[in-house]
């Protein structure tokens, strides 16, 4: 995805939460994901954008929200790698 305005989203689909990122400037979802990485609230939990990136790409890793985490299946490269975390801010409709 390029660089821009997105949102994060939860729905609760009763056999469990999904996040969605929508593109603010095309009012659609260009992702969704159903693989929590934690069942339980936590009151440390920062949301935030994971990524793993190597010197030439950086793939987008995690989503946390205040409510839990959420992963996305990444391939690991053989080069060196380095985590970089971008804060999200939270509005609650």
């Amino acid at each position: 995805m390029s660089g821009g305005s997105y949102e994060v989203r939860l729905e609760d689909t009763g056999t469990g939460p999904i996040a969605h990122i929508f593109d603010r400037a095309r009012g659609r979802s260009v992702m969704s994901l159903a693989n929590r990485l934690n069942t339980q609230a936590d009151a440390n939990i920062k949301p935030r954008l994971v990524f793993r990136c190597a010197e030439t790409v950086c793939q987008l890793a995690e989503i946390w929200t205040l409510d839990a985490g959420y992963g996305l299946p990444v391939r690991h490269v053989r080069e060196p790698e380095y985590i970089a975390s971008i804060p999200l801010t939270v509005q609650r409709n």
